[in-house]
């Protein structure tokens, strides 16, 4: 029913919205850099899981710009998304979207800051409600107050999710 309802691309803003509505992730149509600009960096591909050991992520290098992000949950469902990093101070923002069937790119991308520390993967949400507040207009009002504030924990959801490589 919801396909009649909705055009593709809608419903994977609407899955995306919800889905990270329930983290209170910040969600945004722009994005930090460019996609087609971005480059893998190979040290964040591989099979990585959260401490819970409920949720699984897989990171591939898709083209040597972006990754294909699988992630499965502790129901054993697989969603596929499209993501890529962008730097901003030194600090790395991956931009994941969900993939859709019809072939379009994502209208909505999450952003989270990510690291690599100790042979672990840190994830940390952006603060939704600080973003919200500022409401930037535009990809480079948005980069713009990155910049400044990339090192404030007021615009970060907590200590970050920390998952460790898996081997296969």
């Amino acid at each position: 029913m919801l396909q009649s309802l909705f055009s593709t691309p809608l419903r994977a803003v609407i899955f995306l919205s919800m889905a990270m509505a329930a983290g209170d992730c910040y969600v945004s149509k722009y994005t930090l850099a460019p996609p087609d600009k971005a480059k893998v960096e190979a040290a964040y591909c591989g099979k990585w899981q959260s401490q819970d050991g409920k949720m699984t992520v897989l990171i591939c290098n898709f083209d040597d710009k972006q990754y294909l992000v699988q992630v499965t949950g502790d129901d054993n469902k697989a969603t596929p998304y499209s993501g890529f990093l962008a730097d901003v101070k030194g600090a790395k923002f991956a931009h994941t979207g969900v993939l859709t069937t019809d072939g379009k790119p994502p209208e909505a991308w999450l952003i989270q800051r990510v690291e690599l520390k100790d042979q672990q993967l840190v994830i940390r949400d952006l603060n939704k409600s600080w973003f919200e507040e500022k409401n930037p207009s535009s990809a480079a009002e948005l980069r713009t107050l990155i910049e400044d504030h990339v090192n404030d924990d007021a615009i970060y959801e907590g200590g970050g999710n920390v998952m460790t490589r898996v081997e296969e």
